[in-house]
C-alpha cells in the first residue's frame, strides 16, 4: 500500500510541474497583449488630460505598439507549436523518467519491507570508530605527540589502550613509559602484564625481564609476583607456582584486587597436586629473604649488609653457571649487578641474556645503562662499549645513553661529523629549550 501511494504522490507531483508548459501558449500570451492594450488606452488619457506632449506620447505609443507586435507573434509561434507534439515533449520526459524509477524499485528493491521502528534505530549499536574510549585515546595520543618525554601522558595513554583490549598498543606505550623511568617497578610490571596479555595469557621471554627487573627493583610488587607464579605454572612447575601465590596471599590487603583471582589459581594449583613443601630444594630461582634474613639486615652495619647482599649475588651467580638457558635468572643477575654499582659484570649478564632472547628491547636498553655505567671509569670510550652501543642503536635509535657515548668515541677518534650526526640525534630527543637539550647543543658547538 505505501509503494503504491509514493508512485501516485510522483505522478501528482510531475503532473503539477508540467502543467504551465502545456498551458503557457495560451493564457500566457493573452495576458501579455491586454497588458500592452492597457498601456495605450492610458497613454491616450494622459495626452488628453495634458500630462505629457505629443511628441512625448508618439514616441512611447510607438514603443508600445512595437512590444505588441512582438508579443502578438510569439502567440503564434506557440499556436504553432501546440498543435504539433512538441508540446508534450517535457511532460511525455517526466512521465518516463517516474515509470522507470517505480520499476527499477519494483525490480531491484524491496517495496514489501516493513520501516524499522524508531526505538531499534536508537538502541543500534555504534560503529567501531564511534567507540566511547575513542575520544580519550584521541586526547591521550594528542599528550604525547606534543610532549614525548611526558611520562604520566604514555602510561595513561598505554591503560587507555588497555581498557580497550588494545593490548599490543598498550605494551608499546608502556615502553615509552619505561624508557623515560627504567627503574619504576610498577610501570615494569605493568608493561609485561601488556605483553602477556597481547600474547594471550602466556608469559612470553619479553614479559619475564619486565618482571624480573621489576622484582629486582621492589621485590614486593604484586603484579611481577603474581606473573611470576604464572610463568612457573606455565613451565610445569605447579608447586613453584602455588608457593609464589600463596606468599602473595599471604602479604596482600583483603580487599586487594588480586585476591580472588589468587585463591581461585591456587585451588587449581592444590587440584593439580602442587605441594608448597616440594620446593624447598627448588633451584631454578633464588628465593626472596626469609623474615630471619630480614630482621638480621637490620641489625647490621651498611658494610655488613652489603656484604650480605654480595653473598646472595654470588650465590646466584653459581647457580645460572649449571642454567645457561635461564634467561629470567641471567636478566636478574645483571639487575643485582647493577644495584651493586658492579656494572661490568652486569654488562656481562645482559650479553649473555641477549643471547636467549635477541633484540629484546627491555634488555638492550638495560644493557647502554651498565655499559654507560662502566664506561664512567674509562679514560676513554673502549671499543667494546663502542661495538655494544652501535648494537643498541641498531635496535634503538633513540636510546639516549647509546647516542651520547658513541659520539663521545668519535669525538675522542677525531671523527667530528659522526659526533656530531650523534649528538644532533640525542639534542633532539629533549624538549626545547631545556637543560638537556641545552647540554647537548653545548657538546655540539664545543666540536672543532
Amino acid at each position: 500500500m505505501t509503494f503504491l501511494v509514493l508512485g501516485l504522490l510522483a505522478i501528482l507531483t510531475v503532473a503539477l510541474l508540467v502543467y504551465p508548459v502545456i498551458n503557457r501558449a495560451g493564457s500566457g500570451a493573452g495576458a501579455g497583449i491586454e497588458v500592452y492594450r492597457d498601456q495605450l488606452d492610458e497613454l491616450e488619457r494622459d495626452q488628453k488630460s495634458g500630462l505629457i506632449d505629443a511628441e512625448a506620447a508618439g514616441s512611447a505609443r510607438r514603443e508600445i505598439e512595437r512590444r505588441l507586435l512582438r508579443e502578438d507573434a510569439h502567440r503564434s509561434r506557440a499556436a504553432g507549436t501546440a498543435k504539433g507534439s512538441g508540446r508534450w515533449f517535457v511532460p511525455a520526459v517526466c512521465v518516463a523518467v517516474v515509470a522507470l524509477a517505480v520499476g527499477l524499485y519494483a525490480d531491484l528493491g524491496t517495496p514489501g519491507l516493513p520501516d524499522q521502528p524508531l526505538l531499534a534505530r536508537m538502541d543500534a549499536p555504534a560503529p567501531e570508530e564511534g567507540n566511547e574510549l575513542q575520544p580519550l585515546i584521541t586526547r591521550a595520543e594528542a599528550r604525547v605527540n606534543n610532549e614525548p618525554f611526558d611520562l604520566e601522558g604514555w602510561v595513561l595513554l598505554a591503560n587507555t589502550y588497555a581498557f580497550a583490549d588494545r593490548y599490543g598498543d598498550a605494551a608499546n606505550a608502556m615502553s615509552e613509559a619505561v624508557a623515560l623511568d627504567p627503574n619504576n617497578a610498577s610501570t615494569l610490571s605493568a608493561l609485561g602484564e601488556f605483553v602477556t596479555l597481547s600474547r594471550g595469557g602466556t608469559v612470553t621471554p619479553a614479559a619475564r625481564v619486565a618482571f624480573s627487573q621489576a622484582l629486582a627493583i621492589d621485590p614486593t610488587e604484586p603484579v611481577a609476583r603474581y606473573y611470576e607464579g604464572v610463568a612457573r605454572a606455565q613451565d610445569g612447575d605447579v608447586s613453584g607456582a602455588l608457593r609464589v601465590w600463596q606468599a602473595l596471599l599471604a602479604e596482600s590487603a583483603p580487599d586487594a584486587p588480586w585476591v580472588e583471582q589468587l585463591r581461585l589459581l591456587i585451588a587449581d594449583a592444590q587440584a593439580m597436586g602442587g605441594d608448597t613443601g616440594s620446593l624447598a630444594g627448588d633451584d631454578s630461582l633464588p628465593s626472596g629473604p626469609t623474615q630471619e634474613d630480614i630482621e638480621a639486615a637490620a641489625e647490621m652495619t651498611e658494610d655488613e649488609q652489603m656484604e650480605m647482599i654480595r653473598g646472595m649475588v654470588e650465590g646466584l651467580a653459581l647457580r645460572l653457571q649449571d642454567e645457561p638457558d635461564n634467561l629470567e635468572g641471567w636478566a636478574r643477575l645483571a639487575q643485582s649487578y647493577g644495584i651493586l654499582g658492579e656494572w661490568r659484570k652486569a654488562r656481562d649478564a645482559y650479553d649473555h641474556a641477549l643471547t636467549l632472547a635477541p633484540g629484546d628491547t627491555g634488555l638492550l636498553d638495560a644493557l647502554s645503562n651498565a655499559v654507560a655505567g662502566a664506561v664512567q671509569a674509562e679514560p676513554a670510550v673502549p671499543e667494546w662499549a663502542v661495538s655494544d652501543m652501535e648494537r643498541v642503536l641498531a635496535v634503538l635509535p633513540g636510546n639516549p645513553e647509546a647516542l651520547y657515548f658513541s659520539g663521545l668515541a668519535a669525538a675522542q677518534k677525531g671523527d667530528s661529523a659522526l659526533a656530531r650526526e650523534r649528538w644532533s640525534a640525542l639534542r633532539d630527543l629533549f624538549v626545547p629549550n631545556s637543560v638537556e637539550h641545552g647540554q647537548a647543543q653545548d657538546l655540539i658547538d664545543a666540536l672543532p
